[in-house]
């Protein structure tokens, strides 16, 4: 009779893993830093195109810790990604994440738009 009940995660933020202080968390993004913010890159672009509410941002090794970002923190995220981009150096990602960040924006205005129009019809 085993049970399938499965263990909860303890929720951490997720913004210290951007701009850290941390000498264990600089040293892991020293070594891994473009493979985690290509990584996390993704993991927002396909949670934002297909309209998540949130989405799993990390999940912890060896740990019941995760990470959870919210839809409304897709864009500060980027934003924050972005600025660490630029620190690292990797203009090309950089160059990718401002681009994504500018069509949030522009899908949004486009959405604000059909709804006023949409009530101005009514």
């Amino acid at each position: 009779m085993g049970s399938s009940k499965t263990k909860p995660y303890m929720i951490v933020g997720w913004k210290k893993y951007f701009n850290s202080s941390n000498p264990i968390i600089d040293k892991y993004l020293s070594k891994y830093g473009l493979e985690f913010i290509e990584q996390t890159f993704r993991k927002i672009q396909r949670a934002h195109t297909t309209k998540k509410p949130y989405t799993l941002l990390i999940k912890f090794r060896d740990s019941d810790a995760v990470s959870i970002l919210h839809q409304n923190e897709y864009k500060s995220a980027l934003e924050m990604m972005l600025q660490f981009c630029i620190r690292i150096e990797y203009y090309e990602l950089c160059s990718e994440i401002e681009s994504y960040i500018k069509n949030m924006d522009k899908r949004k205005r486009r959405n604000v738009k059909k709804v006023v129009r949409e009530f101005a019809t009514i």
